[in-house]
């Protein structure tokens, strides 16, 4: 997403974030479906290699993408030695967001989904484990599940999302995904069931990567290029991670609390 936002101005992320979020989407569902035919041939521990090869190829098409791409920021950093660290540029970014209400909401809203996100991703994996014991059929399964989600998802950004953002605008989207939340964790209160968590879970997955996640990232893009990925360093390492940590908190002392 970082390098999608330096390649379009904010006119182009929204017309084109929900184009790239497709493809990212069709990257998944064609892995969720390759997995379990993988594990059958080369087992689930050699799942890493394949991973590992994919990010190669990832970052090898992102370097041909940036080299003719202008970043303006560049030519002031005249050695590698004064280059910025990760957190020299995190600390900027958290000077930037602190002028700024919009990201101050978005920094705190970050905690939030992160909480959400976390507070049934858990408890999914920890029941689908127990659903299916055996390693391989735990592999095939996620990808099947991983597969069909993303497929959705696929189908959404494409056909649905761009509609959406013009008629009920990116904030109004966003808006809508904690009613999901809302909707699953009041219908597992009353029926914790595994058809309940794989049916809220699969409805999670398939808004955030088809609605949410674009939405989400095309509201950086009000940023100023220089300051862009300073925001975005800031937002993924403090605010969301801090979520991460509050919901394993929260799940920690639940655990304990119905024992």
């Amino acid at each position: 997403w970082g390098i999608a936002g330096v390649v379009c101005d904010t006119r182009q992320a929204k017309r084109l974030f929900p184009l790239f979020n497709a493809s990212f989407i069709l990257g998944q569902v064609i892995g969720g479906f390759a997995t379990g035919l993988l594990v059958n041939i080369i087992g689930t521990e050699n799942l890493l290699i394949i991973w590992a090869g994919t990010l190669i190829i990832a970052f090898l098409f992102s370097r041909a993408v940036l080299s003719h791409q202008h970043i303006e920021s560049a030519p002031t950093r005249k050695s590698r030695h004064k280059q910025p660290t990760l957190v020299q540029e995190m600390q900027r970014g958290f000077q930037y967001v602190r002028t700024s209400p919009l990201l101050i909401a978005i920094s705190l809203s970050t905690i939030f989904f992160s909480i959400l996100y976390f507070s049934i991703a858990l408890p999914f994996s920890r029941t689908v484990t127990a659903q299916f014991p055996d390693e391989n059929s735990l592999a095939s399964f996620l990808g099947i599940f991983n597969g069909l989600t993303t497929a959705g998802a696929f189908l959404t950004s494409l056909f649905l999302a761009n509609r959406l953002f013009a008629r009920f605008g990116i904030m109004a989207c966003i808006f809508a995904f904690p009613l999901i939340y809302v909707i699953g964790f009041g219908t597992l209160i009353f029926a914790p069931l595994f058809v309940i968590v794989i049916v809220f879970r699969f409805i999670q997955m398939l808004f955030l990567s088809g609605m949410a996640d674009p939405a989400w990232q095309t509201m950086f893009n009000v940023v100023p290029n220089e300051k862009r990925d300073q925001v975005r360093a800031f937002v993924g390492g403090v605010p969301e991670q801090a979520g991460v940590f509050i919901a394993g908190g929260i799940l920690v002392i639940g655990e304990q609390a119905l024992n």
